[in-house]
């Protein structure tokens, strides 16, 4: 029986079983209720890192929109300080829109992965979002510009919001 069917925690404990069955589950474009629910149960219960990026990415990989919440809720706990990068790679095939000021706060970070997939997330916005959408992170990244280390990526991202929000009428 696969995992997914009937997750426990004991097989949770199991680190290679685990991810052979995350791997499983996206080559086989698993997407029942059951997949679903275990692999968020993952993303949000595991300690260890690793399985909890191919989770992220499984949950991308297989567009399932339910994980965007749960990723932009771990994006601000410390436990994934370190994995980031990767939780936000997930997002990429995701619709994220709804969570702009969560990405673009991402752009505070000195780690150059993160930085770069904030970009990146962030020049794939459709070109045209309502200004209620983006006005909270725009505001959010200019008062990063006064006090960043990395005011380029600020910067960018700044220019890439305004460049899809339609204009006040």
């Amino acid at each position: 029986m696969r995992f997914h069917q009937s997750p426990s925690s004991s097989a949770l404990n199991d680190k290679q079983q685990v991810l052979a069955e995350i791997r499983w589950c996206v080559s086989a474009n698993v997407k029942s209720k059951a997949t679903i629910r275990w692999l968020l149960t993952i993303l949000v219960q595991t300690t260890d890192g690793h399985i909890r990026n191919q989770a992220a990415l499984a949950l991308g990989d297989l567009r399932i929109q339910e994980a965007v919440p749960v990723i932009i809720h771990l994006l601000a706990t410390e436990a994934t300080a370190t994995n980031r990068g990767s939780l936000l790679f997930a997002l990429l095939s995701l619709n994220y829109c709804a969570h702009l000021n969560a990405i673009a706060s991402q752009l505070g970070s000195n780690v150059y992965e993160v930085l770069e997939m904030t970009i990146q997330l962030l020049e794939q916005l459709p070109r045209r979002l309502k200004a209620r959408q983006t006005r909270e992170a725009i505001r959010q990244l200019e008062q990063l510009a006064t006090n960043a280390v990395n005011t380029r990526y600020v910067t960018q991202g700044l220019r890439l919001l305004k460049e899809v929000t339609y204009p006040k009428v």
